[in-house]
């Protein structure tokens, strides 16, 4: 594949029918790979170690270490499964399009592009015009969490006949055993639409 994102996204729909051990491969190669320049890597590892290290877990057998190392030596050690109530990632299939996720936590705090850190630990990534755009937080507050996803510009002509397409993967209790993740899809066709994705209440 051309595009790191697409096989980043074919990985998460992998997970899905518990093809860890190809998964893995898959996400070994994309930190391994020279890709474009125009792709904010440094957004797209982070997640990919994520899941890595989720993998491993999953597959209760960290002698995958060894070949994860021995495919790219420059990785550092991976022997730590990272534990999040919630991870959002939000997606999208046209490239030169910056759509950004907004988050409202429970307090009513919005985390942005612009603001992208909460006092609760919230923290929002945006990748402008390729993507992925994340948030993810640690410890969760009870209450309402709501996702939406903004149209913010566009390099070339979108409307209702020719939309973006979006897809969100929000997952709770990510890294242990009661993971569950669930995937809402949808279209945006004008500049400062707001679609809300999901909402989900912990």
């Amino acid at each position: 594949m051309e595009n790191p994102l697409y096989a980043f996204e074919y990985c998460l729909a992998l997970m899905r029918t518990n093809c860890g051990t190809k998964v893995l491969e898959i996400l070994v190669d994309i930190l391994s790979q020279t890709w474009d320049i125009r792709f904010k890597l440094g957004y797209l590892n982070i997640l990919v170690l994520e899941e890595l290290n989720n993998i491993i877990r999953k597959l209760d057998d960290y002698g995958y270490i060894d070949y994860i190392q021995r495919k790219n030596k420059c990785l550092l050690p991976l022997n730590t499964c990272m534990k999040l109530d919630i991870r959002v990632i939000l997606l999208w299939d046209h490239e030169l399009v910056d759509i950004e996720l907004v988050v409202t936590e429970p307090s009513g705090n919005k985390c942005t592009f612009l603001q992208n850190t909460s006092n609760i630990g919230g923290y929002l990534c945006s990748s402008c015009k390729y993507g992925p755009s994340y948030y993810q937080l640690k410890e969760a507050q009870k209450g309402e969490y709501i996702f939406e996803a903004q149209m913010f510009s566009s390099e070339f002509e979108i409307t209702i006949d020719n939309p973006v397409s979006v897809k969100m993967y929000i997952t709770t209790c990510f890294g242990s055993e009661e993971e569950l993740t669930d995937i809402t899809t949808g279209f945006l066709w004008k500049r400062k639409q707001v679609l809300l994705m999901a909402t989900i209440n912990i």
